[in-house]
């Protein structure tokens, strides 16, 4: 009898060796879209669960303060591995992907009221210099509306962390070397253009990553990359991160932490 495995069982193994590789100090969590409580949700196949209605995200964001975390931006985490900087007691890292107009009307209120802070990944490529060339994109899921450099600079100045997510969210790993490494120089040039000073950490479009992406950021000149939960790890390319959607239940998700 052959020893070789099925080939369909080779995607579960390797998504199931992440557990093998480690994770950060500390748990980092990932959002995309935080929508109104009013809006109707997706209907069929648009009904993914990235979209987290507005009273489910406070009410994780209630949980995980209740049970006595606390945030850190990812640099911090990153200067804890560097440095020895001291990481507070339940020590979490919150991150924001995309860099949609919710970001800032609605997360970042959220955020104060907690006193809490958050890492957002914006896809530069999408970002607008002002309001009548903002960026407005139709998806299965409905209305997108992108930042402008003007919000981003505000959310900047409200102490959180601005990274890179792309110059178009295109998958990296399905491109041309030549081509993924020049969303990463852009987009690092675009959001450095705006901010005055070019950004530290990315997160992969898609969470999508490999090997020579990963030596591609490196180039590019990001000291960290965030990833998921299939690639993700301790490695400081491609970093495990949890997706939190509008099923995750909030006491759910701080004993899957603790």
């Amino acid at each position: 009898m052959s020893r070789r495995l099925p080939m369909v069982l080779l995607p579960l193994l390797l998504a199931g060796c992440s557990s093998c590789r480690g994770r950060p100090a500390a748990p980092i969590l990932t959002w995309h879209a935080i929508s109104d409580d009013a809006a109707p949700a997706p209907a069929g196949d648009a009904d993914d669960g990235w979209t987290v209605p507005q009273r489910q995200f406070l009410a994780q964001l209630d949980a995980l303060s209740s049970a006595g975390f606390q945030t850190v931006s990812l640099g911090g985490l990153l200067d804890h591995a560097d440095k020895g900087t001291e990481l507070p007691p339940r020590a979490i890292v919150l991150t924001f992907d995309d860099g949609t107009e919710d970001h800032l009307e609605r997360v970042l209120p959220a955020l104060k009221a907690h006193g809490m802070r958050a890492t957002f990944f914006v896809t530069a490529g999408k970002i607008a210099d002002d309001e009548a060339r903002r960026v407005v994109e139709q998806s299965a899921a409905g209305t997108v509306r992108y930042l402008t450099w003007p919000e981003v600079r505000e959310l900047r100045d409200a102490g959180m962390e601005i990274g890179a997510h792309g110059l178009t969210h295109a998958r990296l790993p399905d491109l041309s070397d030549a081509a993924a490494l020049d969303e990463l120089v852009r987009s690092r040039a675009l959001i450095g253009a705006a901010l005055g000073t070019p950004p530290e950490l990315m997160a992969w479009p898609f969470n999508s990553v490999r090997a020579r992406t990963r030596e591609l950021a490196q180039q590019a000149g990001y000291r960290a990359a965030a990833a998921g939960v299939v690639h993700g790890g301790s490695d400081r390319y491609a970093l495990y991160r949890i997706p939190i959607k509008a099923s995750t239940d909030p006491v759910e998700l701080v004993e899957s932490l603790r």
